[in-house]
């Protein structure tokens, strides 16, 4: 007799056990979502979240349960489409384009169920913002400019050299040097040093003849 209870309440742990593990294991969550909370830049066309469940997800009956709402709390027209290949995903795809600057919410409902009949439970908030046209608009102007004066620097490079190229080449076929670039700063430079060269040497030669007159005149006084 003991052993009969021992063996049903055994039975009966197991059957709990078990039941527990089923009920923890079929319950629905949310594996990722697209864009993730708090992410910027977000485009302002074509835009599309992407949520991925645990388990399957019948799209178009869970269809209220998803809203993207913007700052003010309007929702925003949207598609929800499931993916027959991928049934855990579901797409949000915005029908209209979205106002840059702007921070927006995906409002997921707890109410959300699976093939399985397991619901979410906790209804999900995510945000993210849409990027600036304007600093769009500037970005890319700069970098425009900055391609445009690229563009001519390369150009006007590319000229001076073959320009110097065909110089080189005539005077080549001539059989003549090229003649060398007048410089004035180098030319006004040597000159100066010339010239200080010149004074120095006309310097040294004073020395020398006074020398030789002061010499001349010690001999005159040493014969009287």
């Amino acid at each position: 007799m003991k052993k009969r209870f021992l063996r049903i309440l055994a039975a009966v742990l197991l059957m709990s056990l078990l039941m527990t593990q089923s009920v923890y294991a079929g319950g629905l969550t949310i594996e990722s979502i697209y864009p993730a909370d708090g992410d910027t830049g977000m485009q302002t066309t074509n835009q599309m979240a992407r949520i991925v469940f645990s388990s399957g997800i019948d799209a178009e009956a869970n269809a209220e349960h998803f809203k993207i709402l913007d700052s003010e709390g309007k929702a925003q027209e949207i598609l929800v489409l499931d993916q027959p290949e991928e049934p855990e995903r579901v797409n949000l795809v915005l029908v209209d384009d979205l106002v840059d600057s702007t921070e927006y919410t995906i409002v997921i409902d707890g109410a959300v169920t699976d093939m399985e009949g397991n619901q979410l439970g906790t209804t999900s908030k995510t945000t993210f913002k849409t990027r600036s046209l304007k600093t769009d608009g500037i970005v890319t102007t700069v970098m425009m400019v900055v391609m445009m004066v690229a563009i001519v620097v390369f150009t006007i490079r590319d000229q001076a050299k073959k320009a110097r190229e065909a110089e080189e080449a005539a005077a080549k076929k001539s059989g003549k040097k090229k003649e060398e670039k007048v410089n004035p700063y180098k030319d006004a430079k040597k000159e100066a040093e010339r010239i200080r060269a010149q004074k120095q040497k006309e310097k040294e030669r004073k020395v020398r003849e006074q020398m030789r007159k002061n010499e001349a005149k010690a001999k005159a006084k040493k014969k009287k």
